[in-house]
């Protein structure tokens, strides 16, 4: 994860769930990699999570480097993934 989505997590989850967080961002970027039809073509910060609801396990998640050249109309605006945790299993869908 980027500095920057450290400090979301920091800012926004207790320490107790951090890593289940952590692991939805990761999944996040997944699910909105492969929707594009690419994957992480750069590794995970191809992406970057910019808000999240702890609430509804949405997440919004903008597209950097190889993946916003490629994609120059979705560069600059915020793709939403939806998470959810059940069990021990954290799972990551994302519609564009």
């Amino acid at each position: 994860l980027t500095p920057q989505e450290l400090s979301l997590l920091a800012a926004s989850i207790g320490e107790d769930a951090k890593n289940e967080w952590a692991l939805r961002l990761w999944c996040a970027k997944e699910a909105v990699s492969k929707a594009l039809g690419r994957g992480l073509i750069e590794g995970p910060r191809s992406l970057l999570v910019e808000a999240l609801d702890v609430r509804t396990g949405m997440l919004k998640v903008a597209l950097r480097g190889r993946l916003a050249e490629e994609f120059p109309n979705l560069s600059g605006s915020s793709l939403v993934a939806h998470t959810a945790q059940e069990s021990s299993y954290v799972a990551a869908s994302a519609f564009l």
